[in-house]
């Protein structure tokens, strides 16, 4: 890191970092099977690895006339190799990166000082497998690459293979906006510090797969001859469901721009904010204004006792994401039977998640929040304690609705409200000692929320479910993960001057909660299943059971050392572990199950001149 005023008005600064790490992980199933011996060697562990680099350089300048010039560049590649889980040829590479480019200048114009910027933004991601073909067979004598525990002739199981082929994403966004703020002036004996400005954030995304990606999924037969279809083993399985992820190239574009007005007023012992924010989002074309509201009252007047709340109305951004998603469209899927005991002719290919309406078509309103919070803070003991509550409504959430068969147009009926109380306890200055500095914090958290809007248009799902014996509608699915009730953090920051030591440490408890999780799958074209699954014929994940994802308590240390070189030049080097106490610690979502890190460590050396 390079730190070094040029002159009186001048400053530079470089960074840059590296990051590195090599991370090896265990198939729970992925093994070698020698169909010679009958035998299992394994087992099988890859190699992940992953880089990251950083790029700064900032620099500052001011002029003779009073005005400040401000500019940052980065530059911020990553690099990848990870692997599916227990999925033979499952490799897949992750390149990418962003730049990031800002340009302020800042004015007194006399009674007005003027903040300008201009902010460019770029971020690219590639993913690339071995493979655009990925098939899910039923496991027999014939799969060579799964555990002993799971090669079985009934077809009961499953085995992996292959991958999603190659797309890209690209984002780039371009940012003009300036502040204004009046120098303070008195009404009375009110004191007013008034400001305002406007913002345009022009957007564009990307979206490119050159080649389709197949997903095949086999269901057995023990009498299928194949006649050459390479999507079959003869006297074993054959591919019955088919999903295709097609070609694309999408380009979208969206722009929002937005107008504030503020006023900073003190009177007394209160302060207040009060203020109205617009904003117009170019492809919803709707015209939204933001109240905001802010005040904090000092009870006594000698700052020990302060009363604070709010009321906000916060209006969802840009629509990018939504737009492109609606470019790309969604998956082709297919089926077929045998014919005798050969495999018949696929279905035609349907795009599964339907056909959405376009937003400007079905005029749907811009999703919003309202927000309310109310606290009070108040010192004592040497600390400074604060309760607060915050309330948040949102409105106009968007989900979907059926309007034809397989034709969906996106609503606003979703909504959801969420209550959130903390209290966070802090030393109004820290404990010093001759041998050591001491400061610390304590947090506690209690959340509850609720929502109707389980399907959301980024998570079109038209697959239906089995719960309690019952075969759910489409979109009535019951909810597969809640919210956490609570959560508690503690820290603690030693520093020995003497040997210019830090050591923080962080302990986090996290309470239990409810969770619904899948296993196996119902053959809804199967005659057997009639009776449950009517005239639905597709797969149908089965929400076997209720869980419960127990209390997780979790402790992280970081140690920083500096030496001191020569002038302002340092050696620094720090070392992180995390999960210290190396727990278990289970999370879930859906059908997917899934262990966070155990304890690992990271090391960082750097040179500061």
């Amino acid at each position: 890191m390079l730190n070094q005023p040029v002159n009186d008005k001048a400053a530079v600064l470089f960074s840059y970092n590296r990051t590195e790490s090599d991370i090896p992980f265990m198939h729970r199933t992925l093994n070698h099977w020698n169909a010679a011996t009958n035998t299992i060697t394994g087992p099988f562990t890859s190699k992940q690895e992953r880089s990251a680099e950083t790029w700064l350089l900032r620099g500052s300048y001011r002029a003779d006339d009073g005005s400040t010039w401000k500019a940052t560049a980065m530059y911020s590649p990553h690099k990848s190799k990870f692997l599916l889980p227990s999925v033979k040829d499952g490799k897949y590479s992750n390149t990418g990166g962003g730049v990031r480019f800002d340009l302020a200048w800042d004015k007194d114009l006399g009674r007005l000082n003027m903040e300008s910027q201009i902010a460019y933004r770029k971020t690219a991601n590639e993913i690339e497998y071995g493979s655009n073909v990925y098939r899910s067979y039923r496991t027999t004598r014939s799969i060579d690459w799964i555990s002993a525990s799971k090669v079985n002739t009934s077809g009961n199981a499953w085995a992996h293979t292959g991958g999603y082929g190659e797309y890209s994403t690209e984002k780039s966004t371009l940012t003009l906006k300036q502040n204004y703020s009046l120098k303070q002036f008195f009404t009375g004996a009110w004191r007013h510090r008034i400001g305002f400005g406007w913002q345009a954030d022009f957007a564009d995304a990307k979206y490119k797969r050159d080649q389709n990606a197949y997903v095949y999924q086999y269901a057995a037969a023990a009498n299928v001859a194949c006649n050459g279809d390479p999507e079959c083993i003869d006297g074993e399985q054959y591919a019955n469901n088919r999903k295709i992820y097609p070609a694309r190239n999408v380009k979208v574009n969206d722009s929002t721009y937005s107008l504030y007005l503020q006023d900073n007023i003190f009177w007394k012992r209160l302060s207040v904010n009060a203020g109205l924010r617009f904003d117009r989002n170019s492809y919803l074309k709707n015209n939204n204004l933001a109240p905001r509201f802010a005040a904090s009252y000092d009870v006594f007047g000698n700052t020990q006792t302060r009363i604070f709340g709010g009321a906000n109305r916060y209006y969802s951004a840009s629509m990018l994401a939504y737009k492109l998603r609606e470019g790309i469209s969604g998956r082709l899927g297919a089926t077929r039977r045998l014919s005798g005991n050969t495999p018949g002719a696929w279905s035609s290919d349907k795009d599964e998640y339907g056909t959405l309406v376009r937003y400007t078509d079905a005029k749907v309103k811009t999703p919003y929040s309202d927000e309310i919070d109310l606290g009070v803070s108040q010192k004592m003991f040497g600390s400074l304690w604060t309760l607060k509550w915050v309330h948040r409504n949102g409105k106009d959430q968007f989900t979907r609705t059926k309007v034809a068969p397989n034709t969906y147009a996106l609503t606003n009926e979703g909504w959801s409200k969420n209550d959130t109380f903390t209290l966070a306890v802090s030393p109004l200055k820290p404990y010093k000692s001759h041998y050591a500095e001491i400061n610390w914090s304590i947090g506690f958290n209690v959340s509850k929320s609720k929502t109707n809007n389980g399907n959301t248009y980024d998570e079109l799902n038209t697959e239906r479910y089995v719960y309690n014996g019952t075969l759910l509608p489409e979109g009535e699915t019951p909810p597969s993960d809640f919210n956490t009730p609570w959560s508690a953090v503690a820290s603690l920051n030693t520093y020995f001057p003497k040997i210019r030591l830090n050591w923080d440490q962080v302990l986090r408890v996290t309470g239990s909660r409810n969770f619904r999780y899948t296993s196996g799958s119902v053959d809804c074209s199967s005659p057997s299943n009639r009776a449950l699954c009517g005239s639905y014929t597709g797969q149908a994940p089965v929400l076997h059971d209720d869980g419960r994802i127990s209390r997780d308590v979790v402790l992280d240390w970081r140690f920083a050392y500096k030496q001191p070189i020569r002038g302002t030049q340092a050696l620094e080097v720090t070392l992180d572990v995390n999960n210290v106490l190396d727990r278990v610690t289970f999370s879930s979502r859906g059908s997917s199950r899934t262990y966070k890190m155990g304890r690992n460590y990271w090391l960082g050396v750097s040179y500061n001149w």
